[in-house]
């Protein structure tokens, strides 16, 4: 049911809550408007640098918020922050 996945990463200097979902909430959406037809749709996640993490932790942060959007049923945006 998972097929192929292509991750991007963003840095982005603004909250999580707020601008870094919704513009990955605009990518999902654009996807799915674009693929409708062939069934195509997107999940993202959007993590947010805690103090002292290094790339690794964010890495985990953002993995574990994918897989929380894709095993909730896909095409979707979750946030996940510690």
């Amino acid at each position: 049911r998972w097929r192929r996945g292509t991750r991007h990463v963003r840095r982005q200097p603004m909250s999580v809550s707020s601008s870094g979902e919704m513009l990955a909430e605009r990518l999902r959406t654009a996807v799915a408007r674009v693929g409708e037809a062939r069934g195509v749709t997107a999940s993202a996640s959007v993590a947010e640098v805690e103090p002292g993490d290094d790339v690794w932790d964010l890495m985990h942060r953002a993995d574990a918020a994918m897989y929380r959007s894709k095993t909730a049923g896909g095409d979707r945006v979750t946030t996940l922050s510690y």
